[in-house]
């Protein structure tokens, strides 16, 4: 991608068939989204896309749009969160960024905006906790008067997995688009299980060799890159702080070795989460099927796949680098039977019955 951070904002510049495109947009996100479309268009002979409004100086004034401006701004770039604010950028969309702030964040239009989520996006209840702390900042930085977020309690229930048939789909979806690195990156998802953006997104050449990709025991912050002395980023840590080597099926080494010509620090380093949040919700309007998924269901789906097909537990809370038994055990009631046969063995409370054999008469 072609998107520099300039000014207050973001410029997409880049050059097809000679000639040079280049406009400037208040988010990385729309830059992306305005670069992707054009080189699109271009490239299908279509006419293209008009760049959305470049006003980011406070002409909406009072608006939901100013609100999240001055979170963005004076909230989420100081924590240095590339990616802070997500949810709240959903919900400015969703309501009309020149709503009114206090109309926007209205007990009423939240209440609304909750049932959206739930009713049509069916959203986890730890991303619903996740919208509703976006939220809440606007809430603060609007100075409206504060709506009651009631936390919802997590709920332990089956995570959504992708069928071969709607993976066959994506595949041929996104190759029609001619979004082959995005493809490719989808494919390495489900068939290794990494976390999209900490793991996969993440990993350097140097962690993959003969079709594995190790990644290393955390000891320091999450997400840090270690720099060695020679300047090139040498790893990135897990989540749960455990080094794993995880090998690749055929299918994922190919995926990796398609990106050998790209010349940047992984195969898939140049892959934002803002461009595959956005790729992601593509595939999902053009699949309604895929309406009640995200990106990380690629993760649960590698880990459905594996129990589905008589994988024990153990060893798939290995390979998928869960930090307690009880995370995997959501996929228990995926197995075969013949493994809660084994379950039942366990916790039965019934003595064993033994034999005494009698030596010599």
């Amino acid at each position: 991608m072609a998107v520099y951070p300039r000014g207050d904002g973001f410029q997409a510049k880049f050059v097809v068939g000679g000639q040079l495109y280049r406009e400037q947009f208040p988010t990385e996100e729309v830059a992306e989204k305005w670069e992707m479309d054009t080189r699109h268009a271009i490239k299908h002979g279509k006419p293209l896309p008009d760049a959305p409004a470049r006003s980011v100086g406070g002409g909406d004034t009072g608006t939901i749009g100013q609100v999240l401006r001055s979170a963005e701004k004076e909230h989420w770039a100081r924590l240095n969160a590339k990616t802070g604010g997500d949810q709240a950028r959903f919900f400015v969309r969703w309501v009309g960024s020149n709503t009114p702030a206090h109309e926007a964040l209205s007990e009423a239009k939240i209440g609304q905006f909750v049932t959206y989520l739930i009713d049509e996006r069916n959203i986890s209840t730890s991303t619903l906790n996740l919208y509703k702390a976006n939220l809440s900042v606007l809430i603060k930085f609007a100075k409206v008067p504060a709506v009651d977020l009631k936390w919802e309690r997590e709920e332990e229930r089956q995570p959504r997995f992708l069928t071969e048939e709607e993976v066959a789909q994506i595949i041929q979806t996104l190759t029609i688009w001619d979004l082959l690195l995005e493809r490719d990156f989808i494919i390495f998802l489900i068939d290794t299980g990494m976390r999209p953006f900490s793991e996969a997104g993440a990993f350097s050449w140097d962690q993959y060799w003969e079709g594995k990709v190790t990644l290393q025991k955390g000891g320091r912050r999450r997400g840090v890159e270690e720099i060695g002395g020679d300047g090139r980023g040498r790893s990135r840590r897990t989540k749960t702080g455990k080094s794993r080597t995880i090998p690749l099926t055929r299918r994922a080494i190919d995926a990796v070795e398609r990106q050998r010509d790209l010349r940047t620090r992984g195969p898939f380093t140049s892959l934002t989460k803002s461009r595959m949040q956005y790729v992601w919700e593509r595939l999902r309007m053009h699949h309604r099927q895929l309406d009640d998924t995200v990106l990380y269901t690629c993760r649960h789906t590698c880990a459905s796949w594996q129990v589905i097909r008589g994988i024990d537990l153990r060893r798939v809370m290995e390979w998928m680098g869960h930090d307690s038994f009880k995370t995997t055990l959501i996929y228990a009631n995926l197995a075969p039977r013949h493994l809660m046969d084994n379950l039942a063995v366990l916790e039965t409370t019934s003595q064993p019955k033994l034999t005494i054999i009698n030596g010599g008469a």
